[in-house]
């Protein structure tokens, strides 16, 4: 809808000003309708007060009743076209960048507003906005519009998302992560990026896993999965490698208890590195890191060698006695119950055998006294 903003008589030829984009059908319409509220006509293209001098003539009209020309201008107010935004498509952090946002000539000049995510961030009178970021970050990231007004209304661009690619690690030192054996552990990469990049997780610097997935996971965690680990991950923005995690899965064994020619051995593994301590008839005889040693033992004792780690503890049993003809002393471990099974079943079968045998030479024997007495001589 156009609009008279001001107009202005002098002397001499008609003329109008202002800018606007008018179709020839509106432009007449709106001379026919208002230009008559000001005392002119419409004729054959020319607008004139009173008659025309003639359709050939140059579009000047002559004021008849006062002798002389005059001469009168006119502003409008044109309709708005919508503004467009311009933004670079891809941008890295750290870069510098413009974001320009346009209207088409109007009058009066359109005011111009750039938003950020319904912010907003700039504004200006003009067909041009530019707005300038230095050093952009993550924060410069996001939905970027501009709108144009003046008193003829107001338009709206299409919206375009600043697409900002970065890559950085938020885990600034190495991190311990302990679980316990058969539970489950996610070993996490910590970074921040757009767009999400690519990662790569490392134990003790063997690659394990790649791929889309930012996170290691482990179902059921046993002591081969201790160890250190870190990830590295790629965009087009650049890569980072993140800081070290270290695994640790708590275990503790008695690997070997032992007594050899009158002295106990206890060795132990795990992790951390379990101390070791061995008792006999409940005393505390000797004690150390992973393993420990203790001599001369005498017969009928019971020794036992405990390995704990702060995490796990475990207990192994040893009983000891001497036998004759035998140097030394007999190992019984923990395994005595098998043994004494062993021993059963043994003795077991060997009665049997004999068993069997005197079933088998009985019948001989009789036979061989009732001869004997047969050969006896009567007196």
């Amino acid at each position: 809808m156009l609009q008279v903003l001001e107009s202005s008589t002098s002397t001499g030829s008609l003329k109008y000003g202002g800018q606007f984009f008018l179709q020839q059908e509106a432009w007449q319409q709106f001379l026919s309708i208002h230009m008559m509220q000001l005392g002119w006509t419409y004729c054959d293209s020319m607008l004139c007060k009173g008659h025309p001098v003639g359709v050939s003539e140059l579009p000047v009209c002559r004021d008849i009743s006062a002798g002389i020309m005059g001469q009168r201008s006119i502003k409008v107010i044109s309709d708005l076209d919508a503004p467009i935004i311009v933004i670079p498509k891809f941008v890295q952090e750290g870069d510098d960048l413009d974001i320009f946002c346009r209207s088409g000539d109007a009058y009066p000049d359109p005011i111009l507003n750039m938003h950020k995510d319904d912010q907003l961030i700039s504004s200006t009178n003009g067909t041009t906005l530019k707005y300038t970021i230095i050093n952009a970050t993550s924060h410069d990231h996001g939905f970027y519009y501009c709108e144009a007004h003046n008193k003829a209304g107001s338009k709206t661009s299409n919206g375009v998302t600043l697409s900002m690619h970065y890559i950085r690690c938020q885990q600034k030192s190495d991190v311990n992560i302990i679980v316990a054996e058969g539970d489950s552990v996610s070993i996490p990469c910590q970074v921040n990026a757009q767009p999400n990049p690519n990662y790569t997780f490392f134990k003790n610097n063997k690659v394990v896993k790649s791929g889309y997935v930012k996170e290691y996971m482990i179902e059921k965690a046993t002591e081969e999965d201790t160890g250190n680990y870190h990830c590295m991950a790629v965009n087009n923005a650049g890569n980072v490698t993140c800081g070290q995690k270290n695994l640790l899965v708590p275990y503790c064994l008695i690997s070997t208890f032992s007594l050899i020619k009158g002295h106990l051995t206890c060795v132990a593994e795990g992790q951390p590195e379990p101390n070791t301590t061995i008792t006999v008839n409940g005393d505390v005889v000797a004690n150390g890191k992973m393993t420990s040693t203790y001599g001369v033992v005498s017969c009928n004792v019971v020794a036992k060698c405990v390995a704990e780690n702060g995490y796990s503890k475990t207990t192994k049993m040893l009983k000891s006695c001497k036998t004759s003809g035998v140097s030394g002393n007999v190992d019984m471990t923990t395994d005595v119950p098998l043994v004494g099974i062993m021993l059963g079943i043994l003795g077991f079968i060997l009665t049997i055998i004999c068993i069997v045998f005197i079933i088998k030479h009985r019948s001989k024997y009789i036979s061989t006294i009732t001869v004997d007495r047969v050969q006896i001589p009567k007196l």
